[in-house]
């Protein structure tokens, strides 16, 4: 029996805002998910065809059974790549967790390789450093933050993340020269909104040529927000 369809959005209060930040990212990724399901197509039809003429040949350079054989890990391989878009595209209900900051930004890196190959990225995290958060969500807003740098900054240019313990938080900073200042209107309230029951803060500023996105995050012991005091 399959796993029931998972629900990819949810539509109130601050799930809204979350839902609204990873519509957009899937849209902005589409062209890897379609690279991803091309590569599935191409893998499966190549299978079938070398077993169509391993059946029609009588002296084959490679027989029925270890076509299939090969169809079988082409299958297996194709059902792994259809379980990781899945959890990308819809991922599934999760709680906050405590999150490794390094691990994070470079899964991160590597998710958006192609798309750095015209920009240097250079990266200083604490390898120690965690945050409380929930993980999605907060992957959805790295992802995020790279590829607006990325629409702003001109060809070539370095950008330079960092994360660090700093009092009672975790600070994510991103820096990087501005071609195009309509970055901070590319969706830094709706992160805004998205993050505030994790307790998230996030700051722009403009310094020269230069944008700054400070990123203040919940350290690892921080669970839950206080709630009110009872009278």
């Amino acid at each position: 029996m399959s796993d029931p369809i998972r629900p990819a959005f949810m539509l109130e209060g601050t799930s809204l805002m979350a839902s609204a930040l990873h519509a957009q990212l899937l849209t902005r990724r589409r062209m890897r998910f379609e690279h991803d399901l091309k590569n599935i197509m191409h893998g499966l039809m190549s299978g079938t065809e070398l077993l169509s003429k391993a059946l029609a040949t009588p002296t084959p350079l490679i027989t029925p059974e270890e076509c299939v054989r090969l169809l079988q890990q082409q299958l297996k391989r194709t059902q792994g790549t259809l379980h990781r878009m899945l959890d990308e595209l819809a991922p599934a209900p999760a709680d906050a967790e405590t999150i490794s900051l390094a691990s994070l930004i470079e899964e991160c890196s590597h998710d958006l390789r192609h798309e750095l190959q015209r920009f240097e990225l250079t990266t200083a995290v604490e390898s120690s450093l965690r945050t409380h958060a929930h993980r999605a969500l907060l992957k959805d807003t790295l992802l995020y933050l790279l590829m607006s740098a990325m629409d702003a900054a001109p060809p070539h240019a370095t950008l330079m993340l960092t994360a660090q313990s700093s009092n009672d938080a975790a600070l994510v900073e991103l820096r990087f020269p501005h071609a195009d200042t309509s970055f901070a209107t590319l969706g830094l309230a709706v992160i805004e909104q998205a993050l505030s029951g994790d307790g998230a803060h996030i700051e722009l500023q403009s310094r020269g040529s230069e944008t700054v996105v400070t990123l203040r995050l919940p350290p690892a012991h921080a669970q839950t927000a206080p709630g009110p005091p009872n009278d």
